[in-house]
C-alpha cells in the first residue's frame, strides 16, 4: 500500500489527499480546476500504510487502526539533519570553550598571508627595478624606461628617481619633459628621499616642467624651491645643505632673510660630509669671522680638507695671503650662486635679466642687494684689475627667450677666456685640453672642455655653436651681444 497525504488548496480551501509519490508534481485541483503544485509534506506527519489516516511521523503505532508501523520496511524515522544538528552545536560549545585560541588561530594566519602578499610584491617591484638596469646598463633605453616605469608605480624610490633623471636630461636622445621630471622627483621626494628632494629644488630654481605665471605664482615658486632645499637637506643631501647655506648668505626678498648664523649651520654640515666648496667657505668665515667668532685655526683647518681635495681657491689660500678675496671657491660655484640671483632679479623686475654687460650687469645685482660679495664676481685663476670681474655677461635677455628661440641653451654668464687656458686634464696628458664655464638661461652651468685658442667672446659663441646648432635668429642676437662686449672689453686696459 502507498503512502499518502493531505494538503489543502491554496485557492479554494479544499482538503485533498494524494499519493506521497506526488510530491512536487503539478496538478488541477478538482473542486476549483485551478492549477497547483502538489506540496512536500512535513516531516512531523505522515499517512498510516493501513487506515490512512495521518498520524504522527515518529509514532511506532497507528493511534486509528492500532496496527504497529515497526513491521512496515516502508516506514523509517527520517533523522537525516540528526547528525549535523548535534555536529553544529558540538562546533559551537568547542568555540565558546577555545574563543581565544581560535582566533589567534586566524589571527596568525592572516599575519601571514598578509606577509606573504606584501614580500611578494616588494620582490616583483625590485625585479622590475633590476631589469631596468639591466636594459639601462646595454643602452637599451626603451625597455629600461618601460621596466622603470613599473617599478616607479609601485613606488620603488630609486626607480622614480631614474624615470626623472631620464625626462630631466633626456637620456638616450630621447626628448626632454621636465613636467614628467618633476612628476617623478616629487613622488619620491614626498616619501622622503632626499636626493628627488634636491632635484625638485633645482626645478624650482631653474623653472623647469614647474610652471609659473604672476607675482603671486612666482612667491610660491620661490618658497617651493626653499622649501625643497631644506628638506633634503635635513635628511643629509650634502649639495642642499651647501645651496641652503649659500642662500641663507644672501637671502631672498620676502622668503628667506639673511642670517649668517644659518648659512654656517648648514656649510658646515655639508663642509663635514667632505664637500670642498662648503669647507673653502667654512675657511673663510673663520678668517673674517662671518657668522662665527674669527678663529685662523680653524680658518686653516677648513682651508687645508679643502685643499686636500684640490680645491685650487683653498691650495691658493694656503700659499698665499689668506685675506686675499676669501669669498671666492671656484668659477662653477661662483656661475652658479650669480645665475640664482639673475633669476630672484628677473622675478621683481617683470622677467628682465639686467641690462647692462659685464660688471654693469652686476653692479645692479650689487646695487639692488642681490649678491653683494664682489668676490663671487672673480676667478681664483686670474686677476681682474681694471674690468672688476672675471666673467662675462649677456645683458638685456628676459625669462623665456630660449621658448622664443626654440633652444635652452642660451648663454647668459660665463669665464672670460682667459680664466682656465692653463688648466689641462692631468689623466689625459697627451690629449691636454682646456675648459669654459658656462651658465645658461634655464639655470646651469656646465664646465665644457675645448682645445685651441678661444680670444673673445665671439669665439665662445663659436664654440657653443657648434655644439648646440642656434637658428639663425638666435646666432644673430647672440653675435651682435658678443661683439658689443669686445668692444666693452677692449677699451679696458
Amino acid at each position: 500500500m502507498s503512502d499518502s497525504f493531505q494538503f489543502k488548496c491554496p485557492f479554494c480551501d479544499q482538503e485533498l489527499k494524494v499519493l506521497t509519490e506526488s510530491q512536487g508534481q503539478i496538478g488541477k485541483c478538482p473542486e476549483c480546476s485551478k492549477e497547483i503544485t502538489i506540496p512536500v509534506p512535513e516531516q512531523t506527519k505522515k499517512s498510516c500504510p493501513f487506515c490512512g489516516e495521518i498520524i504522527k511521523y515518529t509514532a511506532k503505532k497507528c493511534k486509528h487502526c492500532d496496527e504497529w508501523l515497526e513491521k512496515n520496511d516502508n516506514i523509517q524515522a527520517e533523522t537525516s539533519q540528526a547528525p549535523s544538528l548535534n555536529i553544529t552545536k558540538k562546533t559551537k560549545e568547542i568555540f565558546t570553550k577555545h574563543k581565544l585560541v581560535v582566533y589567534l588561530i586566524f589571527g596568525v594566519l592572516a599575519v601571514l598571508a598578509l606577509s606573504f602578499y606584501i614580500n611578494s610584491s616588494k620582490s616583483t617591484t625590485e625585479n622590475y627595478f633590476e631589469l631596468g638596469l639591466k636594459c639601462y646598463s646595454i643602452k637599451d633605453y626603451k625597455e629600461a624606461v618601460k621596466w622603470y616605469r613599473k617599478a616607479a608605480e609601485r613606488g620603488h624610490i630609486s626607480a622614480q628617481n631614474m624615470l626623472g633623471a631620464y625626462y630631466l636630461s633626456g637620456i638616450g636622445g630621447a626628448a626632454k619633459n621636465y613636467k614628467e621630471a618633476v612628476k617623478w622627483y616629487r613622488k619620491a621626494a614626498e616619501q622622503g628621499d632626499a636626493d628627488a628632494q634636491y632635484k625638485l629644488a633645482e626645478c624650482y630654481v631653474s623653472g623647469n616642467g614647474v610652471g609659473r605665471d604672476g607675482k603671486d605664482a612666482v612667491k610660491w615658486y620661490r618658497k617651493e624651491a626653499v622649501k625643497w632645499y631644506r628638506k633634503a637637506a635635513e635628511h643629509g643631501q650634502v649639495d642642499a645643505q651647501f645651496f641652503l647655506g649659500v642662500l641663507y648668505l644672501s637671502g631672498i626678498s620676502d622668503i628667506l632673510g639673511k642670517d649668517r648664523k644659518e648659512a654656517v649651520k648648514w656649510l658646515r654640515k655639508a663642509a663635514e660630509q667632505g664637500e670642498a666648496r662648503a669647507q673653502c667657505f667654512l675657511g673663510a668665515y673663520y678668517l673674517d669671522g662671518i657668522g662665527v667668532a674669527k678663529d685662523y685655526k680653524e680658518a686653516v683647518k677648513w682651508y687645508r680638507k679643502a685643499a686636500e681635495q684640490g680645491n685650487k681657491r683653498a691650495i691658493g689660500m694656503l700659499k698665499n695671503n689668506p685675506k686675499d678675496d676669501p669669498y671666492v671657491i671656484s668659477c662653477r660655484s661662483n656661475l652658479k650662486q650669480i645665475l640664482l640671483s639673475m633669476k630672484q632679479y628677473a622675478m621683481d623686475y617683470g622677467y628682465k635679466f639686467p641690462s647692462g654687460n659685464g660688471m654693469s650687469g652686476f653692479n645692479e645685482l650689487i646695487k639692488k642687494d642681490y649678491l653683494t660679495y664682489l668676490g663671487v664676481y672673480r676667478c681664483h685663476s686670474s686677476n681682474p684689475k681694471t674690468s672688476g670681474t672675471s666673467y662675462i655677461y649677456l645683458g638685456g635677455f628676459m625669462e623665456g627667450d630660449s621658448d622664443r628661440f626654440g633652444h635652452a641653451n642660451t648663454p647668459l654668464v660665463f669665464d672670460m677666456p682667459k680664466n682656465h687656458n692653463k688648466i689641462m686634464n692631468i689623466y689625459t696628458p697627451k690629449n691636454p685640453y682646456k675648459i669654459i664655464n658656462v651658465g645658461f638661461l634655464d639655470g646651469h652651468v656646465e664646465s665644457i672642455k675645448y682645445s685651441g685658442e678661444i680670444t673673445t667672446v665671439r669665439d665662445v659663441i663659436d664654440l657653443l655653436n657648434k655644439r648646440e646648432s642656434y637658428s639663425i635668429m638666435h646666432l644673430k642676437i647672440l653675435y651682435e651681444k658678443a661683439d658689443q662686449v669686445d668692444r666693452e672689453l677692449s677699451k679696458v686696459k
